[in-house]
Formats: C-alpha cells, structure tokens, sequence
C-alpha cells in the first residue's frame, strides 16, 4: 500500500495506490512511480511547463527495507 496525502486542500485528500510486492517490490524506483503518477493524477505534473515548489515528508514504518 503506498498513500499519499495532499495537505493543502482544507481536511486533506489522500491518494492510495495497492501493488503486489511480489511484481513491485519496494525500492526507490517503485516509489517514485507511484508519486509521479499521483501527481500526474491529480494534474500537478506537467511535462511542458516548469513546477512550483513541492514538500514531500516520508514516513518510514521500523519494518520496511527502503533502498537510497
């Protein structure tokens, strides 16, 4: 399970994405994945044009393995 939450809508909104960690796994790739295409979701990545400023806070659970 990989869930986002967007905090700057008033209440949040959260965004939920299940993958089998069997074809997934869990590395940084996978992860960066999910969040692009969240983002794309929500239509905040746009290809042609620059960004603003995006905070992301991640919150490791103690029994993960999370690669760098």
């Amino acid at each position: 399970m990989f869930g986002i939450v967007d905090c700057s809508i008033f209440g949040g909104s959260l965004g939920a994405h299940v993958y089998n960690e069997g074809k997934g796994k869990k590395g940084g790739n996978n992860v960066a994945s999910l969040l692009m295409k969240e983002l794309t979701i929500k239509g905040l990545l746009k290809y042609e044009s620059t960004g603003k400023e995006l905070t992301i806070i991640m919150d490791n659970c103690s029994g993960q393995n999370k690669t760098t």
